[in-house]
């Protein structure tokens, strides 16, 4: 039996190597069978950033924003299945981004002169600073500026990132002070590291170039797909959600007929092939579909084809399909349909004379009945080459609706009738007492 005990929510740091109990901070039922971990209805197995000891726990080495979403964590045991939810966000701490510019005197400078002296920085910190991963050399840019006051200057800018990873020994906040040491360690070496030794030799100047003076500045920042936010008073760096990717430092919505799938994106995909969406911040591929006037089309091309085809075949099986088992059927029922006809007409010129009514029809020549033949079926109530069924019908039915519908007219009296009538009567003016 599969049951629910808890819900845990993780956090954890991109970089950092964390381990996470089955159960939290709660204790593990005894006689424990094994456990198995689930990440995104996958089983997680062992990799070489992925490990799972005897007691549940699971270890994650160097995080990314891979390792972010739902984790089930299924114990079995011998009274039945604990399925544990663990939902894992992957949080950065901000980096540093140490800034050190060192100022040379010039008179002349050109962008020989810049290429140059970025040559020489770029030589002396190559063999002396960052040799670990504890720093990292992001840019060397130089400037000149001829018009700056008090003096023209040659400005080199060395670019230092200095990440910020908490680890087992040192939680959240010891990484933060940390972090502050480290940075003036690395000012301090790199000052050091250009000023010693050789100086800066340009081609049009006679002597040598020694610094006048250096400057540093320091920011923070967060790596592409996170938005660095304060929670709870601290800067923190949080990746992109589907849907959305990271412009000028600010995480929005992607724009229509694109999307994000994964989380911590710096850009959108584009949906391709004339395919649209039809909202923006779209998180799945599956949500880009034809455009309409495209789809419209193609729907035509496939239902055009299908329906002239249906519509040969009715043509030709109501034209050619004569002795068929359908067209004699449908000439049998028409057929009798006449012979009820017939008799129907017949009742009511017996009951018209019967009554003494004088009609139309009363008058008329009796007409031979003429045997018919059906030729062609080509449908209901309609007959090919031999029309004298249907004119049949047609004189057959008139003196029935008449007769049906309209009331016959009443009788006028007879010549003897009159005469009769005038003998027995009294004369004018005289009335019997």
């Amino acid at each position: 039996m599969l049951t629910f005990t808890c819900s845990v929510h993780d956090k954890i740091y991109l970089g950092s190597n964390v381990k996470i109990p089955c159960f939290g901070k709660k204790e593990p039922p005894k006689l424990v069978k094994n456990y198995v971990w689930e990440h995104s209805k996958n089983i997680t197995s062992k990799d070489n950033r992925h490990h799972i000891s005897k007691d549940g726990v699971l270890a994650i080495y160097d995080v990314n924003v891979e390792d972010m979403g739902t984790y089930f964590c299924i114990c079995n045991t011998f009274s039945g299945k604990k399925k544990i939810k663990h939902t894992i966000e992957v949080v950065q701490l901000p980096s540093a981004r140490l800034r050190i510019t060192f100022v040379y005197s010039v008179k002349h400078c050109n962008r020989e002169s810049e290429e140059i002296t970025e040559r020489f920085i770029e030589t002396k910190l190559t063999e002396t600073a960052c040799l670990n991963e504890d720093c990292q050399i992001d840019s060397i840019r130089s400037d000149c500026q001829l018009e700056a006051l008090p003096i023209p200057s040659l400005r080199v800018t060395v670019a230092v990132i200095l990440p910020s990873i908490p680890n087992g020994s040192c939680d959240v906040d010891c990484t933060r002070v940390h972090l502050k040491v480290f940075s003036d360690k690395v000012t301090k070496e790199i000052v050091e590291d250009v000023m010693k030794g050789d100086e800066l030799k340009l081609p049009d100047v006679e002597e040598d170039l020694a610094i006048s003076y250096y400057d540093t500045k320091e920011d923070l920042i967060c790596d592409p797909g996170f938005e660095m936010k304060d929670v709870a008073s601290e800067s923190l760096c949080l990746p992109c959600k589907p849907g959305f990717y990271l412009n000028k430092g600010h995480c929005i919505p992607c724009h229509f007929n694109k999307y994000s799938e994964r989380y911590g994106a710096s850009e959108c995909r584009a949906c391709g092939g004339k395919r649209e969406t039809s909202k923006r911040a779209t998180k799945s591929k599956h949500d880009c579909h034809i455009e309409g006037s495209t789809f419209f089309v193609a729907l035509l091309s496939v239902i055009f084809p299908v329906f002239f085809f249906v519509t040969c075949c009715c043509w030709m099986i109501r034209r050619y399909a004569r002795e068929t088992v359908m067209g004699s059927l449908t000439t049998k029922v028409v057929l009798c349909s006449k012979e009820e006809v017939g008799e129907g007409s017949d009742h009511s010129h017996i009951t018209s004379y019967m009554t003494g009514s004088e009609t139309e029809h009363e008058h008329e020549p009796e007409q031979k009945v003429k045997p018919s033949s059906v030729m062609a079926y080509l449908g209901p109530g309609r007959i090919l080459e031999d029309y004298t069924f249907r004119r049949e019908m047609d004189e057959i039915r008139k003196p029935t609706i008449k007769a049906a519908n309209i009331p016959p007219p009443p009788a006028m009296p007879s010549e003897s009738m009159m005469k009769r009538a005038t003998r027995n009567a009294p004369p004018y003016g005289i009335f019997s007492l």
